[in-house]
Parts: C-alpha cells; structure tokens; sequence
C-alpha cells in the first residue's frame, strides 16, 4: 500500500493520481507506478533512488509541513525468488533531516 502524510490524517490513503520521478533526473518525467514497473530500464538491479511525489493535492514537499513530509524513495522489485538488500535515503530539502533505512527483501 502506498499511504502518504500524515498517516494518521486524511491523506493516509491511495491516492488517485499518484507520480514519481527520480530528483537526480536532468529532466523530471512524473510517471504512475504502473508506467515504472513497465519501464524495462528499471528492472535489474533493484535499487532505491530519491524521488519526488506527487498525489491528488501536489507536490508532496509544498502540501506536507513540518516534518509530516522528509522525503520519499522508491525502488522496483522483481517478483521472481530472492532476496536483496536495499538503502532507502531519505533527506528533507533543508537537510536537517537525513536518514537511511536498510532494508532486506525476501521474495520466495
């Protein structure tokens, strides 16, 4: 499930409209998930990249305050079995806020 900020607010929900693009891009392409998971560039290797969101109310960076809203990233993962390690980096655009999640992967 895809919930985005607040979670305990209204917005915890899918939105109808949801976009991502990677921040690293020279050119930003807002893309549905179902328009990433079909992009063959993207399937191997499992990777997670810094993106930008956007849902039914915008950019999720101008309609989230405070610290409801770090960052977001996103990584594509194959269904096939295995197992795969993967760094989430979540940084805010003031970087005050910079974390990593490790995660682990396990598809059987």
């Amino acid at each position: 499930m895809i919930s985005l900020c607040p979670l305990d607010g209204p917005k915890a929900q899918r939105p109808k409209h949801l976009r991502l693009w990677d921040l690293e891009a020279s050119v930003p392409s807002p893309s549905s998930p179902a328009e990433l998971i079909a992009a063959p560039y993207l399937r191997e290797p499992a990777a997670a990249v810094r993106v930008g969101v956007l849902d039914d109310g915008g950019d999720l960076r101008d309609t989230c305050r405070d610290d409801d809203f770090v960052g977001a990233c996103a990584a594509i993962v194959s269904t096939a079995r295995h197992e795969d390690a993967l760094r989430f980096h979540f940084v805010s655009a003031d970087g005050r806020n910079d974390w990593t999640a490790v995660t682990t992967v396990s598809v059987d």
